[in-house]
Order: C-alpha cells, then structure tokens, then sequence
C-alpha cells in the first residue's frame, strides 16, 4: 500500500502546474485503478450527473457493481489549487445528493469528508487532511481502507468515527514539545482504543506539528481538558453506587472489557477521577460486588462506548444518552461474600432495599465504609 502511495504522491510533485482535466485523466485514473476502483469492472462512475449539468461529481465509487450503493464520492482539483470554502460545499453538496457517507477531496491536499446528522441536519464532516508527501504513514494506511479487495465500509466508517472523536480530543489539547511526547502523554492518561492510537501516531507525526527544534528541547506536555461544573478539591472520595444487573450485564463487561463507563446521572454528578466506588448489585443479588477506581470522569459521548451494547439486557445504547457525560470505571477487587449481603449492610448503615448512591467518605458513613473497606482489604 505505501508503494501506491509514494507511487501517487511523486505524480503529483512532477504534475502540480497541469490542467485539472489532464490531472484527472493521466494521473488520478490510474491511482484509482492500481487501487481497484474501475468503471470497466462497474464500481467507478466518471462525470456522474445529478439532476442537472450543475451538480457533476468527478468520480463515484460503487460496490458489488450496483449503482444504488454509492460508495465514496470523490471531488478534484488540481494539485496547486488552494481550497476555498465554496469547494467544501460543492463535495457535501454532492454528498447530501446521493445519500453517500464518505466524500474524498484531492487538490493541493487529501481530504476525507463523514456525512454526519445531528439534530435532523445533515452535514459532512472533515475526518482527517493528509499531505501528499512520500512515506506518509497516514496515507498509506487510508489507502489500506481504500483498497478494493479489502474494503470493507465498516471499517471506513469505523475510521471517521474515531478521527472525528479524536478531532474533538485533540481540540482540548495544547503541545509543547515533540510528538513523541505528547503522545506519550496523551497514552497514559486517556483510555483509547488500538486503532485511534494508531491514527494519534499518524495525526501527531504528519498533521499537528512536526518542529525539530521542539524535538531537540524536550518539554513537558501541558494537556489542556475541556472545563467541567465540579472542580476537585484535592481530596479523593468514596462511594457506594448501586446497579441492576437485570438491564446491563456489569458483571460480564468488566470480564471482558476490563471497565465499563457509567453515565453522570444527578445523584453521580460529582464522581471524579481518583475517587474509589463501591458497586451494590440491587436484587437478586442484594450485595457489594465490586471495589472499583474511577480512572476517568466527565467524559463525553463518544462512538467506541458503543462496544458495551453486547451486555445491555434491556434499555437503550449509549448512543441514545449523548446527553450525559461519563466516568470510566475498573475493577480493583471482585467478592461474593456473604458478609456483604443487604440484610448484614442494614446493621451497619446501609439505609433502604435499593440503596441509592451514598459518598461512604462522609462522617455519617463511616462505620459502613470502614466494615466494606475492611473487607476488601482482607481480600487483597
């Protein structure tokens, strides 16, 4: 794959004061065709007309040979053209038109473009910008994607869902210093999944700055977050947050998952990073299950949370509660003792049939916590 790019990228330096129509015709139809896209196998459309003379896509992508399923939507220019604001409406013009997810813009950059819906609007999104530069490691694994052996239009759609949220990520971060240790950084203290870590490697090293000097003077990264209503005081706390694991299988996503987000309700607003959580399964159960560490909190919504819908028994997906934000909880320690069954908690303080949630660090607590803590601590 990064022989087709280095291939592309050098046509283009050898070709940046040729006319768009001979771009197109010498240069790009080849590109597209060491990819696989052609309109002599049915899956690429030159000059597709919409409607009218006005709205003509250079190319359209199809798949399985079957004109409805417009792929990719694909907008040229010549590679010294400077990128106006008319020519990001044309490509979601087009996008909009024929219903297409994934528009790619080539001019002087290559740009791909996500047709998103928020609020009963659609509109097209910018992914990611890469440089026609030889070895780009962004480019080569975008035509990785591209390939049309291997597409896959999950996979695409997988890939603009991660940029965008790591669009919004990178928005609330500020550099100083190298690549290497921002992303350093970053990989320690936020939880992402492989493959946004590796379109990180590649947006820091080809996108967000690239500054031998700053290489040569190392730093330390400041990363900005985005405010939150709840400021920490410096002092950890503890909670007991109860759970019915009728309508969210917590017990199964912890094994496989290794953590589970959990939404910033009213009574759970003020959780924060480093405080400590007690998990209270209501009945069946009616016990203490887990001790857990809150490794993250007022996160917002963000497409990879969608892997836990595997262990939803009842209710709705993340997705449906965009209007939360979220904490990131792992498990510590793990019991089925019965001496942490309801009736025994009730002797200690624990207060009605299904607890709602308690910050156990407060005075009037502490003889609960400090039986649960004790507990644990034997565990451990």
């Amino acid at each position: 794959m990064k022989r087709i790019w280095n291939t592309f990228c050098e046509d283009i330096s050898k070709n940046k004061g040729v006319k768009e129509m001979t771009f197109e015709k010498e240069i790009v139809k080849g590109f597209l065709q060491a990819l696989g896209w052609s309109r002599y196998d049915g899956n690429l459309e030159e000059q597709y007309g919409l409607y009218s003379r006005k709205w003509i896509p250079d190319f359209v992508f199809y798949l399985n040979y079957d004109k409805n399923a417009k792929e990719i939507i694909l907008e040229l220019k010549k590679p010294d053209h400077k990128q106006r604001k008319v020519d990001i409406e044309q490509i979601e013009a087009y996008m909009k038109l024929t219903d297409c997810r994934f528009g790619l813009y080539f001019g002087e950059k290559l740009e791909v473009f996500y047709l998103v819906e928020k609020d009963g609007k659609r509109s097209a999104t910018s992914v990611t910008t890469i440089d026609w530069t030889i070895d780009n490691e962004a480019g080569a694994n975008l035509i990785e994607l591209l390939f049309f052996k291997n597409y896959d239009r999950k996979k695409l759609e997988q890939f603009c869902l991660d940029n965008v949220y790591l669009n919004t990520f990178l928005r609330h971060c500020k550099h100083q210093g190298g690549q290497q240790q921002l992303y350093d950084c970053i990989m320690e203290r936020f939880i992402l999944p492989e493959s946004m870590a590796g379109s990180l490697r590649s947006r820091l090293k080809f996108t967000i700055v690239d500054n031998p000097e700053a290489e040569e003077k190392p730093a330390t990264p400041v990363v900005t977050l985005p405010m939150t209503p709840h400021v920490s005081n410096g002092q950890s706390k503890t909670w007991l947050i109860c759970y019915d694991n009728e309508g969210f299988d917590v017990e199964k996503c912890f094994k496989k998952l290794g953590q589970v987000y959990w939404k910033h309700k009213k009574s759970l607003v003020n959780v924060q990073k480093g405080d400590i959580a007690y998990l209270y399964a209501n009945a069946p159960k009616s016990a203490v299950r887990f001790r857990v560490e809150i490794v993250e909190s007022q996160l917002p919504y963000s497409p990879i949370m969608d892997e836990e819908d595997e262990f939803l028994k009842s209710g709705t997906s993340n997705r449906d509660d965009a209007k939360y934000k979220y904490f990131l909880v792992r498990p510590l320690a793990e019991t089925n003792s019965p001496a942490l069954k309801h009736a025994v908690l009730i002797s200690k303080g624990l207060m009605g049939k299904r607890p709602s949630a308690t910050i156990l660090s407060k005075e009037e607590h502490k003889l609960l916590r400090e039986y649960i803590e004790q507990h644990f601590d034997e565990l451990e």
